[in-house]
């Protein structure tokens, strides 16, 4: 499955939930948490930046969040 992160300035760049709940995993021990959390998002908001920015989240702070991660 992935996550549609259509309008969110390309923050998934084709990555699918399996590799971020891998990541998670990594650092957790379990995938499932993280599949069920990303789907959750997905299905109800349309994603974690959808939800974040229904909740007031700034998009400039979307965007700085998005480059620590990813660098």
């Amino acid at each position: 499955m992935k996550l549609d992160w259509s309008g969110c300035e390309g923050y998934r760049d084709g990555v699918g939930v399996e590799q971020i709940a891998i990541d998670y995993a990594a650092s957790a021990g379990a995938t499932t948490p993280m599949t069920n959390t990303l789907t959750y998002l997905d299905e109800c908001y349309g994603g974690a930046a959808l939800y974040l920015r229904a909740c007031g989240v700034e998009q400039d702070r979307l965007t700085a969040v998005r480059s620590r991660l990813l660098d």
